[in-house]
């Protein structure tokens, strides 16, 4: 950028600086650890040989819960074969495609790596252990559309510790303000290449 803006300065009208990707991790950090997690199934008399039995619970209570969601919004929810989909694109065919502007949008759901809890035996004491270690589960994806904010997508693992990813996109989150401003601009997949005023927003 040093030397892109004395280079072409006489072509500039102005600069726009800020935030691409937003992505905000969430997480329950006393179920994150293995001390943390091992404390938690002691205090509620959660046996290791019932883990696996426990967590599927929380598991079915989640998907029972997602299906609420998407049938309340009528919303569809699918399931992905491949995780290498494209699913930010396939999100926004499915929101033209049914004119979604604001609100839920859909919901996907994938297998994909993650790291999580296992219980196993311990050749060594000959007892079950508590285990942190890769592996590949269930995931959810939310895709939303804010006023404010543009397009949300949330991803949720939907095993132990059910970690959150919230991700924003900064470019849309200004697109948004120059419409609230009354600025239109012409904006090229992520980057804008021209603004003024009214008339309002062109797409490319």
């Amino acid at each position: 950028m040093s030397t892109f803006l004395p280079r072409f300065g006489s072509e500039i009208k102005g600069v726009l600086s800020g935030w691409d990707r937003l992505r905000f991790r969430g997480t329950i950090r006393w179920l994150a650890s293995l001390r943390g997690l091992g404390s938690y199934l002691s205090c509620q008399h959660i046996l290791l040989k019932d883990f696996k039995t426990y967590v599927t619970n929380l598991t079915d209570r989640i998907q029972s819960a997602t299906e609420e969601l998407a049938e309340r919004h009528r919303r569809p929810l699918i399931f992905l074969p491949s995780s290498k989909e494209r699913k930010e694109a396939r999100a926004l065919e499915i929101a033209e495609a049914d004119q979604v502007r604001q609100g839920l949008v859909v919901i996907f759901k994938c297998v994909e790596p993650c790291y999580t809890f296992t219980v196993g035996p311990n050749a060594t004491t000959k007892r079950l252990e508590l285990r942190y270690k890769p592996s590949r589960c269930s995931h959810l994806y939310f895709y939303l559309r804010d006023q404010q904010y543009g397009p949300i997508s949330v991803r949720l693992q939907m095993w132990m510790p059910f970690t959150v990813h919230v991700c924003l996109n900064g470019r849309e989150w200004l697109a948004q303000r120059l419409i609230a401003q009354g600025i239109g601009f012409e904006q090229r997949d992520n980057c804008f290449v021209m603004w003024r005023r009214w008339p309002p927003r062109s797409v490319c």
